[in-house]
């Protein structure tokens, strides 16, 4: 089995993980485009946060989480667009994505998955109940049981 773990900070590097280069998601797509796939599993914990979001975090993770590890764009699914758009190139035929979810995210992250072509399991939810993850499966000609369904 092959895993892509993507994380936002750069430090990643030395551990052999792929980072999110840049504050866009061009800098994911160029390193999509260098990494050799397939891969069973993409798993990554996006920036998911709204820009003008940012200014109102709690001080202990806007003064300690660098910014490029927070802001998702203006909406704060811009890396999800982008890792939609590169896993079905990425992915084996019944590959998934995983990827942590912002409060109020479940919905419009499914959305985008499902227009790159995959199709998005429901949310799983953290230890509050909030939806914190979401499996989006790049599902093979045959029909076959849910990817994650016993997760």
């Amino acid at each position: 089995m092959r895993i892509l773990l993507l994380r936002p900070y750069p430090e990643t590097a030395q551990f052999g993980l792929a980072p999110f280069f840049q504050t866009e998601p061009l800098g994911l797509m160029y390193l999509a485009a260098a990494l050799r796939g397939p891969f069973d599993l993409i798993v990554a914990n996006p920036p998911y946060i709204a820009s003008s979001d940012i200014a109102t975090l709690a001080p202990e993770v806007r003064l300690f989480d660098p910014r490029l590890a927070l802001d998702g764009g203006a909406d704060g699914l811009n890396f999800y667009r982008a890792i939609a758009a590169a896993a079905a190139e990425l992915l084996t035929p019944d590959g998934a994505v995983v990827v942590e979810i912002g409060a109020g995210q479940a919905e419009p992250v499914a959305t985008i998955f499902a227009a790159a072509g995959l199709v998005p399991s429901p949310p799983r939810p953290d230890l509050h109940g909030v939806p914190r993850a979401l499996i989006a499966a790049k599902v093979a000609a045959k029909k076959g049981p849910e990817f994650g369904a016993n997760l």
